[in-house]
């Protein structure tokens, strides 16, 4: 039963993913009843064949594959037991597999053919006959499993395990967020702000605390030119998102109020990691955490045409969309191609029935608090 609510959860809206959830569910029901009394084995190869299938139904990076096929070999070895002829084994997980696979909607050939093999060459072997081995495999599968599964929770911006966050407004609304990370850039963010407002456009800025305090004049002039600012961290390094504490936002936060007065009420996590930790530090201060729908890699973008021409692609009505203005808070970021593909990105925008507006107004929340 709690498999298909994950799966409903995970997909958001996606059926595949659901699908998917349901049929492994019911696959591990009729393997376990097979279980004799007592096995433990038996029971761990069902709960990692449940936490593969929660993987395959939203992992989309191929190289990921290799590891959840490994787990879900292991799964199925220890349901099926070492009893069985391993043809049939072979033949059990390769089923498994191309069920999962099809029913999430991802059937590409490297993929599929990347995950067989693990899965082949996973699968307990018919003459091991160790039960130290058997339990060494088991443990190994488990761990594999559990750091998939935090590692998924915390950095794929289509969970909510970690805490509530937002990544797009209502479907219905024919208006867009165009969303500015890690600036401000020296040289480029006005002339962000500048190609925006030639359309008599305003965006958001997600800016980096450290790059505030290094050039607070940029981040006020988006502010006094009508733009939103919010907080992307102080440092945005890869690691001090796993400190419990998480004082980073706070640190932000003191710099917007010092050196521009304001105090930001949404928050944008550096690659969108994150940990319940930092959910309940950004709750505390009654803020709001922001990812994406759209993302189109940006930051090491080099044709500007291609650049805008995928935005466009997956632009919905209630999109937030992700670009950099700066590189990880660097004052000296090469930005010249997103420059040139503003304005097809906002020509594009306006014949495809599309207002891009502020945060604040596509998801009618506040921009700013009165206390930091």
């Amino acid at each position: 039963m709690v498999l298909p609510v994950l799966g409903a959860d995970l997909g958001r809206g996606n059926v595949f993913s659901v699908a998917s959830a349901i049929a492994i569910a019911a696959a591990v029901a009729l393997m376990t009843q097979r279980a004799r009394p007592g096995s433990g084995l038996r029971f761990t190869g069902a709960a990692l064949l449940v936490g593969s299938a929660v993987l395959i139904g939203i992992v989309s990076v191929e190289s990921m594959s290799l590891l959840i096929a490994a787990g879900l070999g292991v799964a199925v070895g220890l349901l099926v037991g070492a009893r069985r002829p391993m043809l049939l084994e072979l033949i059990g997980a390769a089923t498994v597999m191309v069920v999962v696979s099809v029913l999430a909607g991802r059937v590409g050939a490297l993929r599929l053919t990347a995950a067989l093999v693990v899965v082949i060459s996973a699968i307990p072997r018919a003459g091991v006959k160790s039960s130290r081995a058997s339990i060494a495999m088991a443990a190994g599968a488990v761990l594999l499993s559990a750091g998939l599964l935090g590692f998924v929770g915390a950095s794929d911006v289509t969970v909510r395990w970690f805490g509530p966050a937002v990544a797009h407004g209502a479907r219905t609304d024919p208006r867009v967020a165009l969303t500015f990370d890690d600036g401000p850039d020296e040289t480029y963010t006005l002339q962000v702000a500048s190609v925006l407002e030639s359309y008599d456009v305003r965006g958001t800025f997600f800016e980096v605390g450290k790059a505030i305090d290094r050039e607070p004049q940029i981040a006020r002039a988006l502010y006094a030119r009508g733009h939103l600012l919010a907080n992307h961290s102080y440092q945005h390094d890869g690691w001090r998102w796993l400190d419990p504490r998480y004082p980073e936002l706070e640190r932000t936060q003191r710099a917007f109020e010092h050196q521009i007065g304001v105090c930001p009420t949404f928050y944008r996590p550096p690659h969108g990691d994150r940990t319940p930790f930092v959910s309940a530090v950004v709750g505390r201060h009654q803020m709001t955490t922001v990812l994406w729908d759209v993302t189109v890699g940006d930051w090491n973008a080099s044709n500007a045409e291609t650049l805008a021409r995928r935005v466009l692609e997956r632009v919905r009505p209630g999109s937030i969309v992700v670009l950099h203005d700066g590189l990880d808070g660097s004052p000296r970021a090469d930005r010249s191609v997103l420059i040139a593909a503003l304005p097809t990105i906002l020509d594009g925008l306006r014949s495809k029935g599309l207002q891009p507006v502020r945060l604040d107004e596509l998801l009618g929340i506040a921009g700013y608090g009165d206390h930091c």
